[in-house]
């Protein structure tokens, strides 16, 4: 080749090099070859103030004959790269099977896609019939703006693995060949880059996607199960990847205890394969606190070919019961006998649970006790509890071991108590007390706190009727803080003993004050004086409260004693029960029955006595027996003038006949005197009722005996109308008048004056009648009636007899007036007259006519007559002169002009006969 074109191609090959070199020092060129020349000339004629060199290569250029193990090959899905991830891989073996050895000079990754790629490694050189063997690996990086491939030349058995790396910063798809250029034999094959055939290279890159199913499971949340317990949660987790995915669950907790796993587990714990494009699986997650866990949030992480990632959050607590006392030992020292100290110890519930606890009481007693002995707590709470040491007997060394605190669900805690009782000095004051027995006396005991806390005392009595308040608080220096002590006996002591008893009063340093009591019980008094005031004949009950002072029934005979007067009559009876018991601590009613017939007074003392005691009770009562007002009300009901008979019963329960004497004040009753009952029967009292008045009255019947008292009836007696007594007719002519007796019947006991009253001026009566007093079966009285009618016809009217004793009589009268009959003959002798009777009967002055018929008769014309008088109308008579043997007749006609206007003229007819002697 001509040196031009060495030069030529040289200088289109290499680059320019430039350095300096220093005196005596020695310095190497480095030329790489790219491609395989046959002769190269290379000229160095750049060295300032030098010579120039020149260096000639020389070699010769063969036509590789290399095989590749495959052209083509596709990885398939593939997930982008991640640090520690294994990549995909594949052996290409590439081997020389000419004679020669053969040299690549250049091994470069291309990419068909938007970038390419191009990296110079040293020359590879094949011997004759060696291979090569490429490994392609095909993954993602994460992260990385600028893709990049790596290829390193791996020597292994006289063979040599070339492995490619790529990754692109986004999932790409398509095709990646690697070329293998051998060196050219001639400069022309160079230029031709006569390449191996192609490798073609086939990958899709995206993330590995595998998460839950469901969000909501991104965080579960096994919340606070107990100790025990088992709480399973099975989240779904699916592959959306378009590649199958083998990977296994890890969880590593930070908590130890979460470390075990009975504690938290997940399953399934092998490697889990997933089908690509929505292959699920089911992890179930089991926690079951052995042990109180606090809070914890711990991821479960996806492991998958040297990668993890989290896959979900696991998040929870371990409920747990831890209870603790701040101490768990008490030292109180020596207390005096019945004494009491106290410390406070702190129950705290430093877990998670809120427990009931409860102290084995037993185990205190009877020395010790505390207080709550049960109760809740809450998480977080502290529970004050009071031990108390109250020894009950002299002892040097009280201790209590192993006392247990019983924990709910839990184990028990434990406490220890120590302790001493010493005997305490009595002061030398002694508190009197008397009083009646079942009442009460009260002292009271100066206490003085001369400490600067606050004294609240419990003072521990001795005595079974000694009483006071449970507690005294006395202010730090306070003076004369008193505390009152009640004596109250409930049985008085034989033989004049009295009662003892004591006061103890504790203090809080352990000491006390002791103070001695002597009480005297006296005998008792009435519980009280009863009075009642009961009627009689009625049955009375009096109830008397039995108080039971013992807290045990008691059984008491009761017995009743007359104090006034000295022995009750038979006809009053006053009894009850002979026993009562009553219950302890109650109180029961003893009821006593009176019953008396007659008004008296009685005074009894009843007594209450146990008989195994011989205490007892009683009272004092007074009764008084009145009147007992009514025993019953009787209504008869007549019409005046006729009789009702009433009935009362009366009981006789003696065995003597009784007498009861009648009484009542009403005339209208009628009844006997008196009335025999035969003994132990009934008697039975008919009286009468007649009323004389129409109208409603009321009195009172009373029946009185000496043995049974007296009996009180009242008495309610209705009169009503009797209608009309037996009527009166009246008949007589005009002009006339008639006269009748109408006559009743009297029933007063009394002598009575009766008035009459008529309506009619045509009938006639007397305003007033006298009557004697009536027999018992009454009297009969007239009363004369004169009709005197001023009209023709019929007239009725109503004679109305009154009396305000006796009543009211009502006699229908019936006239019938009938026209006036003539009247005479009236004989007159001649010369001389006659006098001819006349009355007028109208009530007024009235005029009248006289005229008569025959004129030898003369009277007066006309005359006004005075009403209801009697008149004569003088008639003469003159004679004749013819002297005859008969009489000379002739008519007088009296007539009542002011009559006409009745339709009719009234007129009265007299007969008139003269006589003429003979001479």
């Amino acid at each position: 080749m001509p040196e031009d074109g060495w030069k030529k191609f040289h200088t289109r090959e290499l680059k320019e090099l430039k350095d300096e070199i220093k005196p005596q020092i020695k310095a190497a060129v480095k030329m790489a070859v790219t491609e395989a020349l046959v002769a190269m000339q290379v000229a160095l004629d750049k060295i300032q103030k030098g010579p120039t060199f020149t260096c000639i290569l020389t070699g010769y250029v063969v036509t590789p004959s290399i095989h590749l193990s495959f052209t083509k090959y596709n990885f398939g899905p593939c997930f982008i790269y991640s640090a520690g991830m294994t990549p995909c891989k594949r052996t290409l073996i590439i081997t020389n099977k000419q004679e020669q050895a053969v040299g690549c000079t250049d091994i470069s990754i291309i990419q068909n896609l938007r970038l390419s790629f191009l990296r110079e490694v040293k020359y590879l050189y094949l011997c004759r019939f060696q291979s090569l063997l490429i490994k392609s690996n095909f993954i993602r990086i994460q992260n990385q703006e600028n893709c990049s491939s790596q290829i390193q030349m791996v020597e292994l058995n006289s063979r040599y693995k070339l492995v490619t790396t790529s990754g692109p910063d986004a999932p790409i798809a398509g095709q990646h060949w690697a070329a293998l250029n051998p060196a050219a034999a001639d400069r022309h094959a160079a230029e031709r880059r006569e390449d191996l055939p192609l490798r073609e290279l086939r990958c899709n890159f995206e993330y590995s996607s595998i998460e839950v199913a469901n969000q909501k499971n991104k965080v579960v949340n096994l919340k606070a199960p107990r100790i025990g317990q088992v709480v399973k949660k099975v989240v779904p987790i699916i592959n959306r990847s378009s590649a199958p995915l083998t990977f296994s669950l890890i969880v590593n907790p930070n908590q130890l205890l979460l470390q075990n796993q009975k504690v938290l587990s997940i399953s399934p714990s092998k490697s889990i394969k997933l089908d690509a494009n929505g292959g699920t699986c089911d992890v179930v997650v089991t926690f079951s606190p052995l042990f109180r866990i606090p809070q914890f949030a711990e991821e479960v992480m996806m492991e998958c070919t040297g990668v993890s990632k989290p896959l979900f959050v696991i998040r929870g607590s371990g409920q747990g019961i831890e209870i603790i006392l701040d101490q768990d030992c008490i030292a109180f020292g020596a207390v005096v006998l019945r004494s009491e100290v106290t410390r406070l110890i702190m129950l705290q519930n430093v877990g998670d649970i809120g427990v009931r606890f409860k102290w084995d009481i037993e185990m205190f007693k009877p020395h010790y006790s505390i207080t709550p002995v049960e109760g809740y707590i809450s998480p977080g709470m502290d529970v004050s509890l009071e031990v108390a040491f109250h020894p009950d007997k002299i002892h040097a060394d009280i201790r209590l071991e192993n006392v247990q605190c019983f924990i709910e669900e839990s184990k028990p805690l434990q406490l220890y108590l120590t302790g001493s009782c010493v005997a305490a000095t009595a002061m030398k004051e002694v508190i009197n007390f008397s009083c009646q027995v079942r009442t009460s006396q009260v002292h009271g005991i100066v206490l003085v706190n001369r400490t600067n806390q606050l004294w609240n005392l419990k003072p521990l009595i001795e005595g079974e009727y000694w009483t006071g308040p449970k507690n005294i608080i006395i202010q730090p220096h306070q003076q004369n803080q008193t505390y009152e002590i009640t004596y109250r006996p409930l049985s008085m002591p034989m033989d004049g003993k009295k009662h003892q008893g004591s006061v103890f009063f504790p203090l809080p340093d352990g000491t006390g004050l002791l103070y001695m009591l002597i009480g005297v019980a006296e005998p008792p008094k009435a519980v009280a004086i009863i009075n009642r005031e009961v009627p009689c004949k009625i049955p009375h009950t009096v109830l008397l409260s039995i108080n039971n002072w013992l807290p045990k029934l008691q059984r008491f005979r009761a017995t009743i004693d007359q104090v006034k007067p000295e022995r009750l009559e038979s006809t009053t009876t006053l009894k009850g029960l002979d026993y009562i018991e009553v219950p302890g601590s109650s109180r029961r009613d003893y009821r006593i029955s009176f019953f008396t017939y007659k008004e008296a007074v009685i005074s009894v003392k009843v007594t209450f006595r146990n008989e195994v005691t011989q205490e007892y009770l009683y009272y004092i009562v007074n009764i008084k027996s009145v009147s007992p007002g009514l025993h019953g009300t009787i209504e008869l009901v007549a019409p005046v003038r006729q009789s009702t008979t009433g009935t009362v019963i009366v009981e006789n329960p003696l065995t003597i006949p009784t007498v009861f004497i009648m009484d009542c004040k009403l005339s209208d009753i009628s009844l006997p005197t008196q009335l025999i009952v035969p003994p132990q029967a009934k008697g039975l009292l008919n009286f009468e009722y007649q009323p004389l008045k129409v109208g409603e009255v009321t009195g009172r019947l009373t029946l009185s005996s000496n043995e049974l008292g007296v009996y009180h009836y009242d008495l309610i007696l209705k009169g009503k109308t009797a209608g009309f007594e037996k009527p009166l007719h009246f008949r007589t002519t005009f002009g006339t008048s008639q006269t009748l007796n109408a006559k009743f019947m009297n029933h007063s006991r009394q002598k009575i004056e009766f008035s009459c009253k008529v309506d009619s001026l045509e009938f006639l009566v007397d305003k007033t009648i006298m009557a004697s007093p009536a027999s018992p079966g009454g009297s009969e009285v007239g009363v004369e009636i004169v009709y005197e009618p001023h009209r023709l016809g019929e007239s009725r009217t109503i004679l109305n007899i009154i009396s305000s004793v006796a009543g009211d009589y009502n006699i229908p009268l019936y006239g019938v007036c009938l026209p006036a009959k003539p009247q005479g003959p009236y004989s007159i002798r001649a010369g001389s007259n006659a006098s001819i009777p006349f009355k007028n009967i109208f009530p007024y002055p009235t005029s009248f006519s006289f005229q008569v018929d025959n004129p030898l008769f003369i009277c007066k014309p006309s005359d006004t007559l005075r009403g209801k008088k009697s008149h004569t109308v003088v008639v003469s008579f003159e004679g004749t002169s013819n002297i005859s043997k008969y009489p000379v007749t002739g008519k007088l006609l009296i007539s009542c002009p002011q009559s006409s206007g009745n339709g009719r003229v009234m007129s009265w007819t007299y007969y008139l006969r003269g006589i003429t002697p003979e001479k």
